[in-house]
């Protein structure tokens, strides 16, 4: 629960926009031993439910490899250089460490999405590095190269 509240308030203290109905819990902050190379990795499960309309959290990256679900809804997704894409509920994505997710967001503006993800990093390491200065397009611009538009 700390890590969740220390994660908001670095939020808040960025001036990074998140809407108020976005709701991030954290769901599993679990140590993994990992044959040859020994305690030092974390698995963070959060469960992020976005509203209809809802942008996510602005562009950012993990230190880790992130895997998630879609649980329901659908999830307008785009990491790096690629094309934004729409993932429907059942869907699942991987994401290397580093690389920057730039579209984590509700593709609906009728219906909520519920993404379930873990990301993978270290004890006491920020799980979450928000590009600040990093330009996106629109929603609706990355929405609509999603449709093929």
């Amino acid at each position: 629960m700390l890590r969740l509240i220390a994660f908001l308030l670095y939020l808040q203290m960025k001036n990074i926009p998140v809407t108020e109905a976005l709701q991030v819990e954290i769901v599993l902050d679990q140590p993994l031993m990992i044959k040859n190379v020994g305690p030092n990795v974390l698995a963070t499960t959060l469960l992020i439910t976005m509203p209809p309309g809802d942008s996510g959290l602005y562009a950012h990256t993990h230190p880790g490899p992130a895997v998630g679900y879609v649980f329901t809804g659908d999830l307008l997704f785009q990491v790096n250089d690629e094309l934004p894409k729409i993932l429907p509920a059942g869907s699942t994505f991987y994401v290397n460490d580093s690389e920057r997710h730039v579209w984590d967001a509700n593709a609906s503006n009728t219906t909520t999405c519920i993404v379930i993800a873990t990301i993978f990093g270290r004890p006491n390491e920020e799980i979450t590095t928000f590009l600040t200065n990093f330009k996106r397009e629109s929603r609706n611009d990355a929405l609509a190269r999603a449709k093929g538009l």
